[in-house]
């Protein structure tokens, strides 16, 4: 009869105990001989007990936590967090004091805050009450589209904060006569005067982000202060369609010499008319101008960028949303304001949302920028190149200006990156012209990105199917990959994930109207196929 036999706790005093935890473990030693019933203690393998009570022993003594991570590890972890959410990194400074000194100083690295949010006010007091904290601050992001312009509760301010905000005014405004004015616009909740007061105390704020419609006050306040905010380098403004705004409310900003980078969102071509800036003309510093979602007269863009005699990198999307302008894009006359740039040009992005505008010249190609000998990298839309090619009459001109031009004749020698948007078939014999002469026209490019796009599915762990094309057939762009390859040049291939389905559902409203409700699946498309039975 075959048995197995367990070594059996030791209860010397007879109690019923519970047993102790090398005793518990002993229990799963089993003897190396059970054919025989009668075997005795001395066949187990004590050796072998003994390694399995020592080795359990150093697992419960060493069992790794995030105690046990080194600092850079955790840092590394807290980072990743914040970029997903603030309350996962709130949660962790709970955890102990290590958390706390570690994540502190990342949470107030980036601050993001509603106008209506208290967090504005209790971020503000916290920074006065730690001066390290604010010097901690680097990116100020105010979201104020649908604020108000007062915060309607004031609980969290205390007395202690009533009197760190006054000494702090005081220490930046001086015996000006706006500083009462200023405090009690602090105390009253007055969103201008806290994010002034903010940005007051910090001194190494290095990018800037919020609505142009707050532009004036805190330029009032933060930029003819006696801390200037000498280490801002990057300012984002977004310009909403129902504001009365003028670009003079930010010239302050403007004039600092730390300044590198201006991104403009929604400019509309009357926020630029009455032509406050025409004296900053060749002063400003910044090297790199984005205008996104824009609406500028040709007139107006030619002395607005000779204020930029350094840029860089030049971005500018031209809407035709009537809510945000009515003015015509014509490429042609862009390029004539932006000559002055020849010297010092290294980037440029440039497109027209809806490719066409009611004038001519909308389908003209913007000029040669060959003579551009620094400019590396052109991100356009295909027209804005070359033209339009599906047109007829190449000898058609208005005021000069070619209806079309050859991609060889239109980029410069020293051009790396080529990216081409909004292109159909007519471009195709363009860009194989173009590629057949590399070497003699811009022998330096390495890199050409046509939008080609493959699908990648999040489960799977390789891209699937064949690469999108769009304007080439499948001949075609073997053909053109084969001839980048022996030229040098490298396809950029897009990596999308797969396409979204929508349902609309019609619904019948009371008053007899039709209208139709859109559902959204994301891939794997979780209950797609049982909405649309229902």
């Amino acid at each position: 009869m075959e048995s197995k036999m367990t070594l059996q706790p030791n209860n010397t005093s007879g109690a019923s105990g519970s047993m102790s935890h090398k005793t518990a473990v002993a229990r799963s030693i089993q003897p190396q001989n059970t054919a025989d019933c009668g075997v005795s203690v001395d066949h187990y393998d004590l050796t072998k007990l003994g390694t399995a009570l020592d080795v359990e022993d150093q697992y419960q003594h060493t069992k790794p936590s995030l105690d046990d991570l080194p600092n850079k590890i955790l840092i590394m972890i807290i980072r990743h967090a914040i970029r997903h959410t603030t309350t996962s990194v709130y949660n962790l400074i709970q955890c102990s004091s290590r958390f706390r000194d570690l994540a502190m100083p990342i949470l107030y690295t980036h601050a993001y805050f509603c106008a209506d949010e208290k967090n504005l006010l209790i971020f503000m007091c916290r920074i006065l009450a730690q001066p390290d904290l604010a010097k901690r601050l680097h990116v100020f992001e105010m979201s104020l589209c649908h604020a108000r312009s007062e915060l309607s509760d004031m609980s969290c301010i205390t007395d202690f904060d009533k009197a760190r905000i006054s000494t702090a005014v005081h220490a930046i405004n001086g015996s000006n006569p706006n500083t009462e004015k200023w405090i009690k616009s602090v105390e009253a909740g007055i969103c201008d005067a806290i994010i002034a007061l903010t940005l007051s105390v910090a001194p190494n704020v290095q990018e800037l982000r919020f609505d142009a419609s707050r532009a004036s006050e805190l330029q009032n306040q933060v930029v003819a202060s006696p801390l200037p905010m000498a280490n801002l380098r990057d300012i984002s403004l977004q310009f909403w369609q129902t504001e009365e705004f003028l670009l003079e409310s930010i010239i302050p900003f403007l004039k600092l010499k730390s300044l590198t980078r201006l991104r403009l969102r929604g400019l509309r071509q009357e926020q630029l008319e009455e032509q406050p800036w025409i004296p900053l003309q060749s002063t400003l510093t910044i090297k790199d101008l984005n205008l996104d979602d824009c609406n500028i007269h040709h007139e107006v863009m030619f002395p607005f960028l000779r204020c930029f005699p350094a840029l860089e990198c030049f971005a500018y999307e031209h809407s035709n949303d009537p809510l945000v302008g009515e003015a015509d894009f014509e490429p042609p006359r862009l390029m004539t304001a932006l000559h002055h740039l020849k010297p010092c040009l290294k980037e440029i992005s440039i497109s027209n949302e809806r490719k066409r505008g009611n004038n001519e010249l909308a389908s003209y190609p913007i000029g040669s920028f060959t003579d551009f000998e620094k400019l590396t990298s052109i991100h356009v839309d295909a027209s804005i190149l070359v033209g339009d090619f599906q047109s007829e009459g190449d000898d058609h001109r208005i005021d000069g200006f070619k209806r079309r031009q050859s991609l060889v004749n239109a980029v410069p020698w020293s051009l790396e990156v080529l990216h081409i948007m909004r292109y159909d078939e007519s471009f195709v014999p363009c860009i194989f012209e173009f590629i057949s002469q590399k070497a003699t026209c811009s022998p330096k490019l390495r890199l050409l990105n046509l939008r080609w796009n493959i699908v990648q599915y999040p489960d799977r762990p390789k891209p699937s199917g064949t690469i999108i094309h769009p304007g080439f057939t499948e001949e075609e762009a073997d053909r053109l990959m084969a001839e980048c390859r022996a030229a040098g040049v490298e396809i950029t291939i897009l990596y999308w994930p797969p396409d979204s389905k929508t349902v609309y559902l019609p619904r019948e409203t009371s008053s007899g109207e039709m209208i139709y409700k859109e559902h959204w699946f994301e891939y794997p498309y979780d209950g797609y196929d049982k909405f649309c039975e229902e």
